[in-house]
């Protein structure tokens, strides 16, 4: 994988993101992790964001598993130099793996 941001003359942070639901944690985790090394080589600091709750809908319920395990991965890694937790943010208290409209 190579990120032609990081190329670019004067870039000061790079933001990626996963193309699918399909995506298991290890090929999200993978990708991140090289992203992340890739960018700290460069001087550029790695902020990250979990994955936020969805509506409820079918396909919030299929991914629940999978957005808690890469909303651990990415809090618990030490790979990101900051984070925004938005699973916590915009979930809903009275049901948190789905989103809170308020």
């Amino acid at each position: 994988m190579r990120n032609q941001t990081l190329d670019e003359s004067g870039a000061t942070f790079d933001a990626t993101f996963g193309t699918g639901v399909q995506e298991d944690l290890q090929t999200r985790s993978t990708y991140a992790l090289a992203a992340a090394q890739q960018s700290h080589a460069h001087h550029i600091r790695v902020f990250c964001s979990t994955w936020a709750p969805e509506s409820i809908s079918d396909l919030a319920e299929a991914t629940t598993a999978a957005r808690s395990q890469l909303n651990q991965w990415i809090l618990d890694s030490g790979v990101c130099d900051d984070t925004v937790d938005w699973a916590t943010v915009l979930a809903d208290p009275n049901v948190p793996q789905t989103y809170n409209p308020l």
